[in-house]
């Protein structure tokens, strides 16, 4: 199986790529993509890839970074729904594995600093709409994991990104993740 995995940042994607090469899986092949931050670097970045990758279209989109949240902080989570700030658009994501807690997710290109959703219980992030846009525009399918590091209000206003990057390279059980995805 070919997994291209998506991070947002070369300090997240150090930590993903060191742990995903160490795992010595079997019948795994992995390529890395940095997206940049926001959803039209990452729409511009992934489509890009996929276009100057033909030959080798990815079978699956790993998405992992980090993100904010509102009301419960868990390990993990695996997004299954997105709603888009800008446009209210929503999309539903298909599980083709359960890795983690499922969890809706409220993506924006400017910081979020409030509740602006009538869930309860929420992540936020910056390019989960595009990942999900572009894989569903290629017909790849993805899965979106996200640790959520800042409650959202004061420790997004005073995030800590060394914090953040501690959480990534310790919430998630990689080889189980990546075993589980290859099962």
């Amino acid at each position: 199986m070919r997994i291209l995995v998506c991070a947002a940042t070369s300090k997240e994607m150090g930590i993903i790529k060191n742990n995903i090469k160490n795992l010595n899986i079997p019948n795994l092949s992995v390529n890395f993509l940095t997206t940049g931050i926001w959803n039209y670097a990452t729409i511009f970045s992934l489509m890009n890839y996929i276009l100057n990758h033909k030959e080798k279209k990815p079978d699956l989109i790993l998405n992992i970074w980090i993100c904010g949240y509102i009301w419960k902080k868990e390990n993990l989570v695996q997004v299954a729904r997105i709603i888009n700030a800008s446009t209210n658009k929503e999309s539903i994501v298909p599980i083709p594995k359960l890795i983690a807690t499922i969890s809706i997710c409220f993506c924006s290109e400017i910081p979020v600093y409030k509740n602006v959703l009538t869930e309860k219980n929420y992540i936020v992030d910056m390019e989960s709409f595009a990942i999900d846009y572009i894989s569903q525009k290629f017909q790849i399918p993805r899965i979106l994991l996200k640790v959520p590091v800042d409650n959202i209000w004061q420790e997004t206003k005073n995030f800590q990104y060394e914090e953040a990057l501690k959480l990534l390279q310790e919430n998630i059980d990689w080889k189980k993740t990546l075993e589980t995805i290859l099962m």
